[in-house]
């Protein structure tokens, strides 16, 4: 039923999305030749393959549970915040409502502004959630409330325009908002890179504080796991190559 709306609009009433599918499954027992097609796709292999050496998660040891990072079939968010560095490829985008080439439309925010965005979303938004303006995901800002918050705690952000075939690499701690202007398909795999240890841990800290207000985010991330493995295994690896 899902597929069978993609591309048509006349008469659709509802936004439907399709969430982190494969759910349960991984995608590469579920889809090997899927998978292999995406692995051999990524650009910056090192940070965002499952085997990289500079994916801290590629150092979990084999008979632990290491998190899910992806390959996923993605959800279109509204705002939110990155807390790994994701990268999302579109695959396919149907054409839009009046016939042009489709297309998703990306704000991003520095992470440095987003004490200065949250400031503005409390002001806008007081009263409408809980505890955080940005992690539950409630508010678009559309071009009338950018200008807004620019003109008044100049804070822009930075608009791309991903279309099929195109990668999209989002820093971590990086708020963002992504708007379809057609049906699109996306595949989003999550990493952990050495430089974004800190700003991931700040904002695991962050998301267990919301947690305490509502039931939000599992930590399905395991970070400090994630950091001990790695040092392990580059200790490791260290060892065996100074041996005589």
């Amino acid at each position: 039923e899902f597929f069978s709306w993609f591309g048509k609009y006349e008469g659709r009433v509802e936004c439907w999305k399709l969430k982190d599918w494969p759910p349960s499954t991984d995608f590469k027992t579920a889809f090997p030749e899927l998978f292999e097609d995406f692995r051999r796709a990524v650009p910056v292999p090192n940070y965002v393959r499952r085997n990289g050496t500079l994916k801290i998660a590629s150092h979990f040891p084999s008979n632990t549970v290491a998190p899910d990072l992806g390959p996923k079939m993605y959800k279109t968010s509204l705002q939110d915040f990155t807390w790994t560095w994701p990268m999302h490829i579109m695959t396919h985008a149907s054409a839009t409502p009046d016939g042009k080439p489709g297309c998703a439309v990306w704000d991003l925010f520095r992470a440095q502004d987003a004490e200065e965005l949250r400031n503005f979303l409390r002001r806008k938004f007081k009263g409408t959630y809980q505890h955080d303006p940005i992690h539950p995901q409630q508010f678009y800002l559309d071009s009338q409330l950018r200008k807004e918050l620019y003109d008044t705690h100049g804070v822009k952000s930075h608009r791309v325009y991903q279309r099929p075939g195109e990668a999209i690499l989002i820093p971590a701690g990086c708020a963002q908002q992504i708007c379809n202007l057609a049906d699109c398909i996306k595949v989003a795999v999550d990493s952990v890179s050495p430089e974004s240890i800190a700003r991931c841990e700040k904002l695991t800290r962050e998301f267990r504080e919301q947690n305490q207000f509502m039931a939000w985010k599992e930590d399905d991330l395991q970070l400090r796991a994630m950091v001990w493995f790695a040092c392990l295994s580059c200790c490791r690896q260290e060892k065996e190559m100074n041996e005589p």
